[in-house]
């Protein structure tokens, strides 16, 4: 059996991670999110080229807080996968004028 010896100062000791790293790695969980999410919504026929849309681009729609009137008109599921992708990305749903918002700036990236 191998035997360890640590004192106790060892013991205690931690890593310390600054807001700064923190602020990162929370960066990165959100990035890696929205790649996913792209990859998964792309099943739907209206979000085709939504591969062209950076996922740090899409995280600044979605972390921008205008809303914008606008006629889009997407499926109930849809708007359902959005409050998926929230509840990831924030611990909590938003609401359906802030996922047609993101999706009306979506389509004006895709759409082109």
């Amino acid at each position: 059996m191998l035997e360890i010896d640590l004192d106790e100062n060892e013991l205690d000791s931690r890593a310390d991670v600054s807001c700064e790293i923190k602020e990162e790695l929370d960066e990165d969980y959100k990035l890696n999110t929205l790649s996913n999410f792209k990859n998964f919504i792309t099943k739907y026929p209206e979000f085709y080229g939504v591969d062209n849309i950076s996922s740090f681009e899409m995280l600044n729609f979605i972390l921008e807080d205008n809303i914008v009137k606008n006629n889009v008109v997407v499926d109930k599921e849809i708007l359902d996968c959005f409050d998926d992708l929230y509840l990831e990305l924030f611990g909590e749903i938003s609401d359906f004028s802030k996922y047609k918002t993101v999706i009306y700036k979506i389509f004006n990236k895709i759409y082109v």
